[in-house]
């Protein structure tokens, strides 16, 4: 799977049928074995017919890509490289220029230098030892509820944000900046906030709640220091965040959810409040109506996830920044990601000036970074070290774990489907060259992918006549992809959120029967074709759902339930409703009762079930089925002791926010993580 960029230059090529890639990767860069999914360096090489080498030469231009020499090339393959300038004797034998490119010292050595800057940002380093002693336990404690534990490292984080919110010492620390490092000659306005960048399980959220608590009187000043006149002023904290939760008692901290049909219309409706939740989704929506939150000025923001904004060319990043508030807060675990920009955009947000200008910000981070990777740090640590905090595993002090691989083989006939899903693909491609077919490569193979891994799960080719959903970014108006994308939160390629369009829309009294409706007929060569379902199974109905993996999964989750005193509780993750609805049948139909999440479940409804599932005072709630787009993130599953993954993820993060729901602070057993592979399959091969 390669990354977006470099996937979208590649696919500057499909028009060129006769063109094909290879992917070198060598064995240096895989390291020992160690059961982890890892992103590895590979060389790409673009094989065709000489007569394109110009044209091929000029897609790839046109893209932003420049052809560099190969690590490797098959004997007998001529090279000639188009974007590579020599003299026409040259050309007869570039063979030459062949191997593998020497390691770059200083982007490894920058890499190792980021992964120690990031684990120094710890509390020794941005806390005065003589100063923030003066938050009492109690004040803490007192709007939470009831056997809620906060942490020393929590408190820590507490001691920190009041420190990032005292103007005269945020005055001072640029004061410090500036002599450091000597970036500017005057100081620039003073940014009131920061960056909580503990690693996932160390209780950001719980974090942040305790420090408004404890900022109470400070926010009822801001209130009423400024005027009555819009933007209308507010002690509120805002909260944005992927989920709400809260560990607060009822009735401490008034709160309010921004979310639904049901939320305010209009900015008086919000204005005697402590906390107000809301989504990304919904702020976004909302900055493109009534802008009831951009009416207001807040006396606090807080970003929850906060990399869901790391891109600040993005609308949903525009709409957050335009927000007034007088402080403002970033609580993410990776503030850094991809590159830099992740960070300015972060700081963008912060209002950290001049930080957050990109010509600022390039001249005195990412250029000396560029020069000497060494040296080059000691402006971004002084920056960071000013700005964030950061704990990492050591805080955790988790009970052990262990990951077990499933194995499973497809059953016979599933084989056979699975062989038929491919010779369709091969036949495709066959049209394509012989000019039968206008269809891309690319959504062949994104299309061809989707049902394999389908296939894998559910034992057949389910199509459902429910509604289609579309990624405009990936698939376009293709029919055929947006069929098998059909039951995913997000797209498993770009991960952005995948628009539904309702062709053809149930009665909501039908829609689980339709979920589980038997499989379509296959023709010969694979390709699915719609039937009409019966309403009540008929013979041969039970292949749809009873899978070999399912019924696997199904197994090792009742294996042992029965007879224990102590019940195992199981979070079961799958990236397709389709799957979550099957899975929910089988555990009916074997006298086990569960709980499910998806996208579509309401707020309400989704704090009901983790609710039951979470503190379940009779064990008889023993799994919760999620989404794992949706339950992924933002979570706390601590009464879990199993975490089953179902199906591989694209994006391996996917999975480790994941594992984070049950591998956490408070968590006291053992935890066992399960994940499923189907052998010799696209689950095995290609994720």
């Amino acid at each position: 799977i390669l990354d977006q960029i470099r996937a979208k230059q590649l696919r500057s090529l499909e028009k060129f049928s006769n063109v094909t890639f290879g992917a070198i990767c060598p064995i240096s860069t895989l390291g020992r074995a160690s059961g982890k999914k890892r992103i590895i360096d590979i060389s790409v090489n673009i094989l065709g017919p000489e007569d394109l080498i110009d044209a091929v030469g000029d897609a790839l231009a046109a893209a932003s890509a420049y052809l560099q020499h190969p690590c490797f090339l098959e004997s007998g393959v001529r090279y000639i490289n188009p974007h590579y300038f020599c003299f026409d004797e040259e050309l007869a034998d570039m063979r030459a220029h062949v191997g593998p490119a020497k390691t770059d010292p200083k982007s490894s050595q920058a890499s190792e230098e980021l992964s120690r800057l990031l684990d120094s940002l710890d509390c020794a380093s941005t806390l005065p030892t003589n100063e923030g002693r003066e938050i009492e336990h109690g004040l803490i404690l007192t709007p939470l509820k009831r056997g809620t534990k906060v942490c020393s490292h929590q408190k820590d984080g507490v001691k920190f944000i009041m420190k990032r919110e005292d103007s005269s010492f945020c005055h001072s620390a640029m004061l410090d900046i500036r002599d450091m490092a000597r970036f500017f000659s005057n100081s620039p306005e003073s940014c009131l906030g920061g960056i909580i960048a503990d690693v996932m399980g160390l209780g950001k959220t719980l974090t942040s709640l305790a420090a408004i608590a404890c900022s109470k009187p400070a926010a009822l000043d801001f209130e009423m220091s400024l005027s009555s006149t819009s933007p209308m002023p507010t002690r509120a904290t805002l909260i944005v965040a992927t989920s709400h939760r809260t560990h607060l008692k009822p009735g401490a901290l008034k709160t309010a959810i921004f979310h639904g049909d049901d939320r305010a219309k209009a900015t008086e409706e919000l204005s005697n409040y402590d906390i107000v939740l809301t989504t990304y989704p919904t702020l976004l929506a909302d900055s493109k109506g009534r802008r009831v939150l951009q009416d207001i000025a807040w006396f606090r923001i807080v970003l929850d996830e906060a990399h869901y904004v790391r891109n600040h060319s993005t609308q949903r990043f525009k709409a957050i920044h335009s927000l007034q508030a007088s402080r403002r807060w970033c609580l993410t675990g990776t503030p850094i990601q991809n590159s830099l920009d992740d960070l300015r955009s972060l700081l963008k947000f912060l209002r950290f000036q001049p930080f957050d200008g990109a010509s600022f910000f390039d001249k005195h981070i990412v250029d000396p970074l560029r020069e000497d990777p060494h040296t080059g740090f000691r402006n971004l640590r002084i920056l960071l070290r000013t700005v964030c905090l950061r704990r990492g595993e050591a805080y955790l002090h988790l009970p052990p774990y262990e990951t077990t691989e499933v194995k499973i083989a497809l059953t016979p006939k599933e084989m056979e489907l699975y062989r038929g899903i491919l010779a369709d693909c091969q036949q495709q491609f066959d049209d394509i060259v012989s000019k039968k077919s206008k269809a891309s490569n690319y959504t062949i193979l994104f299309t061809t992918t989707m049902k394999l891994r389908r296939l894998c799960n559910h034992g057949s080719i389910h199509v459902s006549s429910r509604d289609e959903a579309l990624c405009e970014f990936c698939c376009g108006d293709s029919k055929e992809t947006s069929t098998f994308l059909d039951g995913l939160e997000t797209c498993p390629e770009c991960s952005r959120a995948l628009k539904t369009s309702n062709r053809k829309t149930l009665a909501p009294s039908m829609r689980q029967e339709s979920s589980l409706s038997p499989a379509p007929s296959l023709s010969a060569t694979g390709s699915p074709s719609r039937v009409s379902s019966p309403a009540t199974p008929g013979p041969g109905d039970g292949l749809f759902g009873n899978s070999a993996k399912l019924s696997t999964v199904i197994q090792n989750v009742t294996s042992s339930l029965p007879g224990s005193k102590k019940y195992t509780y199981s979070i079961v993750f799958t990236a397709w409703r389709s799957t979550l609805d099957l899975l929910e049948r089988m555990l009916t139909e074997n006298g086990i009762q569960c709980r499910r999440i998806d996208g579509r479940v309401s707020i309400s409804d989704r704090t009901e079930r983790l609710k039951d599932f979470q503190f379940d005072p009779e064990n008889s709630i023993p799994v919760l089925l999620l989404s794992i787009e949706t339950g992924a993130v933002g979570l706390t599953l601590t009464a879990a002791d199993r975490v089953h993954i179902v199906e591989p993820q694209w994006n391996p993060s996917v999975e480790q926010q994941a594992i984070g729901r049950a591998l956490r602070i408070g968590q006291k057993r053992k935890v066992t993580i399960v994940k499923y592979i189907v052998q010799n399959t696209v689950e095995e091969v290609w994720l």
